[in-house]
């Protein structure tokens, strides 16, 4: 579609604004054009006016006038292509299909490059085919709204969203599905523009202007740049080599005789003034390689020209031309542009500058290589045989002026970078722009060695075919040195992509799922990782979003009021979504690390608490029939409602309500449910007990099927409360703990410099099912990381510890919950310490965390009445991870809630089996590794039960699936498995996993 777009807007400008000499190539330049005048009509259009939408029809409807006419003065389109373009269409192909490897190595659309600027480009396109850029702002709430309202506050050129935008409009896809495909084929065009550059202006023969245009193709730093998710630069690309052309054959032919008119002159040169003007819309930056390239080859054709006035007309009107047609992008400049791009902003890590193998594509460029990293040997060969081909040509080429100016212009601005500019991140970038000089100058110099001169007879003897062979073998040789190193870069990118590895392709159903126009909860998990956060608000850009986020670039967002809850509920796959206003029950759609709730239609407003009442202590709440606050407010009110209170206490206790209404609070996880009250109301909570009283949250409902005025027992929530503090260099954390009904749990401190992605280390006890308040202590010693644990009577405890070593960073400790590798929760900050360069432990300060509360009977995968034998269920499982390379450890975790007492020992079968069911590995083994065995299960428990199993280091990649079932022990009777009615064939339930290397 993108090309057929392009096509259609450039082919009738392509017959009537073409100079004659380049007449033969309209069927390569006609997209090129196209693709132009969408970007520069589109600017235009979407600053103020209108969507992508509206450029369309602009767009289309001049396409079909410019077609038109050209129909009409010069014929019909020419199909079938010439056969001089033939193998130039094979190259762009292969050049398309390279970008695109990583997608069909993936099997599914996705980013494929680690760079976040698709917070920029993805969420842009979307806006833009919806309203124009002055509109972004009053688009739902939304961080990447908010991000890219105003485009040059970021230094965000439009071109390559207005083109990915109405590329998407017609083929209704999805921005993200079509990012990788558009940048591959940009890439493409690039390289057929540096073709024609090659042939008609520089003078190459076909078979060696092809060959260079392979050189480019071939180059390891350009396929880099479009991998990683440049869209700026990539949308540049082929409009450097296509202004160069268009730019030069339109100067040459209205300065000759023949084209003196001005009916005749000014449509050529305006064709050339458009090329140039989609510049600045594509990339600023761009401009500062084009204007050397463009000033050192025209003066060489000036030198060389007759008409030198005429020629310097020609080019100040075409000049006028482009300023004329990019006066929006002058004013954006301004605005943003100058400061964006006159500061160095950027480095990606990079501090090194890649060295003139990388530059011409001898060796692969990679961005986390050292900073003294040395070339190979084969490197500086390949560049001094290069070196000595674009010698070869300036010795002996026949139109070496015309070389010379255009490499001292790609050398101006390279050297511009490297000593001006001294910046190693646009040195990178600008060298994968400004390479095609070089390459192009060792093709003409393979072309000078081979072709002898030619002379009156044009005699072919012996010694001159011999050499133009050589020249052949040579020419294909550097190609595939040049491809070798190509594909050492890209064999990085294959496998998974470097962004949003865990959340695509799930993610891609998202949008889906949730209409247009509604509100939507957000989750505030911290351990969604800032970019997830980016790519979860594009998928929510149709919506409303309420909550608190920070995506990869923009600032911590936040959207509501308090007690604001949406009609959906995007949570963390690991968050109790009871303890925001949803129901396990209303659970819609899964993926990455994500779960969707639908809101219980009964639900006004929620509001998150986590408060601890102290004995006597008094807590109000102003009800509206719409609003739940914490503080005094005049709120609307007509209406009756509930209060439902979410409660955790270790011991028990009593909550007053209203100075009337005594409730007995049970040890554990309890719901209140408040009387029918009308609104307005003060809800007046005093906590009567002796023992600290949590409450996690309230939500306002109507009165409906609730129990009214009651206490409602969750028996399967873990409670956890813990509180550090600092003795010199150590920190001790004091954790109770209480899991009625539920367990075996672990209770693990964690320890991260989260901005910077350091691990300190991880420390863990399990705790089994504890029906009364447990407590035990956590030392650590902070330099050396090592952790000893002890309960209330100081005897020892069984510790899982990782510790990562020293690294220099700013620390944060909390506790988490977990079953198995499922984190169920986990608390604010514990306690903080910095670790300086040399290693010393400083800025060690604690904090106290509220109580922890929540539901444990949380299976990532639940299951629908799975029965195992007539007295077990299987709940669920949580996978701990879908992928595992071979030779590592596998982990699942199993739900089990026991029906009846009195059961036999029982055994857990685990088993790895093949798609053909054969058995490669088993991890067979008694429930919660001998610690709960099914003899002492009672009813209305729930197991938590993890497993591991080992994944042969010789099992072939593919898919396998986890044979789960139970067998008596020791007479190893397997029980019978089923769901619903349906007996579960061999009496295992298979969960499908992937091994890869």
């Amino acid at each position: 579609m993108a090309t057929a777009l392009a096509a259609w807007c450039g082919w009738g400008i392509a017959r009537l604004a073409l100079p004659e000499s380049l007449q033969r190539w309209v069927g390569l330049l006609a997209p090129l054009l196209g693709y132009c005048l969408v970007l520069v009509v589109g600017y235009w259009i979407v600053r103020d006016w209108v969507g992508l939408w509206g450029v369309l029809l602009v767009v289309l409807l001049l396409g079909g006038i410019f077609n038109l006419l050209a129909w009409q003065r010069t014929g019909p389109p020419r199909i079938q292509p010439r056969r001089e373009q033939l193998p130039v269409l094979i190259l762009l192909v292969v050049t398309l299909l390279v970008g695109v490897a990583p997608l069909i190595s993936y099997g599914y659309p996705a980013i494929i490059g680690g760079n976040w600027d698709v917070e920029n480009y993805l969420p842009t396109a979307r806006y833009l085919e919806r309203a124009p850029v002055s509109a972004i702002a009053t688009a739902p709430p939304n961080p990447l709204r908010d991000l890219n309202a105003f485009p040059p506050s970021k230094g965000l050129t439009l071109g390559f969203s207005i083109w990915q935008g109405s590329v998407d409009l017609l083929t209704g896809s999805e921005a993200i599905t079509t990012f990788a495909i558009i940048l591959a084929w940009l890439r493409m065009m690039g390289v057929g523009a540096v073709y024609i550059l090659f042939r008609s202006i520089m003078g190459l023969t076909r078979g060696y202007a092809l060959l260079g245009a392979a050189f480019v193709s071939a180059g390891a730093l350009l396929l880099w740049v479009e991998l990683f998710n440049f869209g700026m630069q990539m949308s540049a690309w082929p409009l450097i080599p296509l202004g160069l052309v268009v730019g030069i054959a339109a100067a040459q032919d209205t300065s000759n005789r023949g084209v003196r008119s001005a009916h005749k002159a000014l449509p050529v040169l305006a064709g050339a003034g458009l090329a140039i003007s989609a510049l600045p819309v594509a990339y600023y930056p761009a401009l500062t390689l084009f204007g050397p390239l463009a000033v050192g080859l025209g003066l060489a054709v000036l030198v060389r020209s007759n008409r030198r006035a005429q020629l310097l007309a020609s080019a100040v009107v075409m000049a006028l031309f482009a300023i004329v047609f990019a006066i929006p992008t002058i004013g954006a400049y301004f605005e943003g542009f100058s400061f964006r791009y006159g500061e160095k902003l950027t480095t990606l890590g990079l501090f090194r500058y890649v060295p003139l193998t990388d530059f011409v594509g001898f060796t692969p460029f990679d961005l986390r290589a050292p900073k003294d990293v040395s070339v190979p040997v084969e490197g500086w060969l390949g560049l001094l045989a290069l070196a000595s081909l674009m010698v070869a040509d300036l010795a002996l080429g026949k139109r070496r002026d015309r070389w010379i100016g255009l490499v001292l212009g790609a050398a101006a601005y390279m050297a511009w970078l490297r000593w001006g500019q001294e910046y190693p991140y646009a040195y990178m970038k600008g060298g994968a722009y400004a390479a095609f000089p070089f390459l192009g100058l060792a093709a003409a110099g393979l072309q000078a060695l081979g072709v002898k001169r030619e002379t009156r007879n044009v005699k072919r003897d012996y010694r001159s075919l011999v050499t133009g062979h050589w020249s052949l073998v040579v020419g294909v040789a550097l190609l595939v040195f040049m491809g070798i190193a190509q594909n050492d870069m890209l064999s990085g990118f294959l496998g998974r992509p470097r962004l949003y590895t865990a959340q695509m392709p799930d993610l891609l159903s998202l949008r889906q799922q949730i209409p247009a126009g509604i509100k939507v909860t957000y989750t505030s998990d911290p351990r969604i990782d800032t970019v997830t956060n980016g790519l979860a608000a594009y998928m929510l850009d149709h919506t409303t979003m309420l909550g608190s986020a920070q995506t990869g670039y923009s600032a911590p967002w936040s959207n509501g009021d308090p007690d604001d809850i949406g009609d959906f509920g995007l949570l963390s796959f690991q968050e109790d979504p009871s303890l925001l206003g949803f129901s396990p029950e209303g659970r819609i759609w899964q993926g990455g690390s994500f779960v969707l709730y639908r809101k219980p239609d009964d639900v006004k407003a929620h509001l998150p608490l986590n408060r601890t009442l102290n004995q006597g202590e008094i807590m109000e709440l102003s009800l509206g029939q719409d609003d739940l606050s914490e503080a005094p407010a005049a709120l609307p009110g007509g209406q009756k409602r509930q209060v439902q209170l979410s409660l955790a206490s270790f011991t028990g206790g009593s909550v007053l309500v209203d100075g009337g209404i005594s409730f007995s609070i049970p040890p554990g996880g309890s719901t209140l449910v408040t009387p029918v009250l009308g609104t307005p109301h003060k809800l007046t909570l005093r906590n009567d007990g002796r023992t600290p009283l949590t409450i996690s949250a309230a939500t306002l409902r109507e009165p409906g099927q609730h129990q009214i005025g009651a206490v409602i027992p969750q028996p399967m929530t873990v409670l956890a409360h813990a509180r550090s503090s600092v003795q010199g260099q150590a920190v001790a954390t004091s954790i109770d703990t209480l899991a009625p009904n539920i367990g075996p749990v672990a209770l693990e401190v964690d320890i991260w410099d989260t901005p910077r992605g350091l691990h300190y280390g991880s420390y863990g006890v399990e705790q089994p099912r504890v029906d009364a308040q447990r407590s035990f202590t956590l030392t650590l010693d902070l330099p050396s990381g090592r952790m000893t644990s002890a309960d209330d009577k100081g005897a020892a405890l069984p510790l899982g510890a990782t510790f990562e070593g020293l690294k220099p960073g700013d620390y944060a400790a909390r506790l988490n919950i977990k079953a198995g590798t499922r984190l169920l929760a986990t608390s604010g900050d514990l306690f903080t310490f910095s670790v300086s360069e040399g290693g010393a432990i400083t800025n060690v300060s604690s904090k106290e965390a509220p109580t922890l509360a929540t539901s444990a009977d949380r299976p990532l995968t639940p299951l629908a009445d799975t029965r195992v034998g007539e007295d077990v269920k299987l709940l669920g499982y949580a996978l701990g991870d879908k992928e595992v390379e071979p030779g590592n450890l596998m982990s699942i975790t199993l739900w089990w809630e026991v029906m009846s007492d009195g059961l036999d020992e029982r055994s857990v079968l685990l088993h790895l089996r093949d798609a053909k069911g054969e058995k490669k590995a088993q991890g067979d083994g008694p429930p919660a590794n001998g610690g709960r065995p099914t003899s002492t299960w009672r009813k209305g428990e729930v197991i938590i039960d993890h497993h591991t199993i080992e994944v042969p280091p010789d099992t072939p990649e593919g898919s396998y699936n986890l044979a789960v079932g139970m067998y008596r022990f020791p007479s190893l009777e397997q029980l019978p498995i089923s769901q619903g009615d349906k007996a579960l064939e061999s009496n295992v339930l298979l969960v499908s996993v992937e091994v890869k290397r």
